[in-house]
């Protein structure tokens, strides 16, 4: 599990599981990708803080992974890394802003430069 917080937001990072009924009231599903039920694997997100909800980001393709590199907190945006793809999600409304397949394999991390005000991400 991987923590991430900052001044207004407090998130828990885990994988996310595949059985539907662990699904709750304050629960989105984002999927990336053509996935198929076979061939999804995800990454949960639970809001602690300002106010409690969940998300699960699913992908297709390779296993999501969950490290302490596949996420970034930037203001009021949660940036994720999940199987090929960089994706955006708002807060703390957990929507998805945008996602773009950024390796063909799998994206083990995300980072951001300041100084160029650009985010890098680490494939294969």
């Amino acid at each position: 599990m991987n923590s991430l917080n900052n001044e207004n937001f407090t998130l828990q990072i885990s994988e996310a599981p595949s059985d539907r009924s662990a699904r709750s009231n304050h629960h989105k599903v984002h999927a990336l990708g053509k996935a198929t039920a076979l061939s999804m694997s995800g990454i949960r997100i639970d809001l602690q803080k300002p106010e409690s909800s969940r998300c699960d980001v699913y992908s297709n393709g390779f296993s999501a992974n969950q490290s302490a590199d596949n996420a970034l907190l930037l203001e009021n945006t949660l940036f994720l890394a999940v199987g090929p793809y960089v994706c955006a999600l708002s807060l703390p409304q957990l929507e998805l802003l945008w996602a773009s397949e950024v390796d063909p394999s799998l994206c083990f991390g995300i980072y951001y430069a300041p100084k160029r005000n650009v985010l890098i991400a680490h494939g294969e």
